[in-house]
C-alpha cells in the first residue's frame, strides 16, 4: 500500500498539478520513508527465518519509519489546496 501511495502521489504531482518529480520537501521525505519501511520489512523478513540479531536494528528502523511518515504528514499537509 506504500508503494502504491508513493507512486500515486508522484502521478498526482506530475499530471494533475504539473509539478516537477521530486520538487517538493514531501517528496524527499516521502522516499526516505518508503526506504525505511521497506527495510523494516527485509529485515521482519530475516528476523523470521531465524537472524535473531536484526531484532534491535528492526526495531530501531520501525521506529524511525513512523517518524518519517509523521514527517512526511507535516510536509504533505502544507501542500493541500
Amino acid at each position: 500500500m506504500l508503494m502504491l501511495g508513493f507512486g500515486a502521489g508522484l502521478a498526482s504531482a506530475v499530471w494533475l498539478r504539473g509539478w516537477q518529480v521530486f520538487g517538493t520537501a514531501h517528496a524527499w521525505v516521502g522516499s526516505a520513508t518508503l526506504l525505511c519501511f521497506l527495510a523494516t520489512g527485509l529485515l521482519g523478513r530475516q528476523l523470521e527465518r531465524g537472524h535473531q540479531s536484526l531484532r534491535d536494528l528492526h526495531g530501531a528502523l520501525a521506529l524511525l519509519s513512523t517518524l518519517l511518515a509523521a514527517a512526511a504528514f507535516g510536509a504533505g499537509f502544507v501542500l493541500l489546496p
